[in-house]
């Protein structure tokens, strides 16, 4: 669990190595670096650079999102992320495997995320699993959130935004209460602050 347990500081030393001949400022290293590691959990290959597929050219999730090739074979052939993207491999494999031999949210039952071929999709066992777990501990944030008199004013995916900054405790409350009642080790809130635009 080497990218779970050190997220910010794996990402981090991603970051600086991939991006550290660009002029790039950091929030969109930052950035750049979230949403890579983001379709990595959703399946988005080391491999998949470009392919022709019917005639048709195709570009993979992390060229799309990066649009530099010197940056994409810094990325691909960086050592710490060939081991995440192993690691990624087996963790996802474990889930899969798990949700189909307990029946999990009756995935079993779900022709949509199998292929033509009724083969198996990984990609879209994993996302279905992914996004019904977000949605759950969501929801526990929105109820704990409520016992303390915090009001949600949106609700955007797996984000949420509320008025004020939550107190260090507050948070930390949080995100126990949703590890221990979905039996997880590694949720964590994010934040970001808005800055609100008077309209006069």
């Amino acid at each position: 669990m080497k990218y779970l347990e050190n997220k910010k500081k794996f990402q981090s030393k991603v970051k600086d190595v991939v991006f550290s001949e660009t002029d790039y400022f950091d929030g969109k290293k930052t950035s750049l670096i979230k949403e890579i590691f983001t379709a990595m959990c959703f399946g988005a290959n080391l491999s998949s650079n470009s392919w022709y597929e019917h005639g048709d050219l195709k570009t993979g999730s992390i060229n799309k999102i990066l649009e530099n090739d010197d940056l994409l074979n810094k990325f691909m052939n960086y050592q710490e992320v060939i081991g995440f993207h192993s690691e990624q491999n087996e963790i996802t494999k474990l889930i899969i495997e798990d949700a189909i031999s307990k029946n999990k949210l009756s995935i079993n039952d779900k022709g949509f995320l199998k292929n033509s071929n009724r083969g198996r999709n990984n990609n879209k066992y994993i996302s279905f699993l992914y996004q019904h777990a977000e949605t759950a501990m969501m929801n526990i944030v929105r109820e704990e959130l409520s016992k303390i008199n915090i009001q949600v004013l949106a609700n955007i995916h797996d984000a949420i935004t509320i008025r004020n900054k939550l107190s260090k405790y507050e948070k930390s409350e949080i995100e126990r209460k949703v590890n221990e009642k979905l039996n997880y080790k590694y949720f964590s809130l994010g934040e970001k602050r808005i800055n609100s635009v008077k309209i006069i």
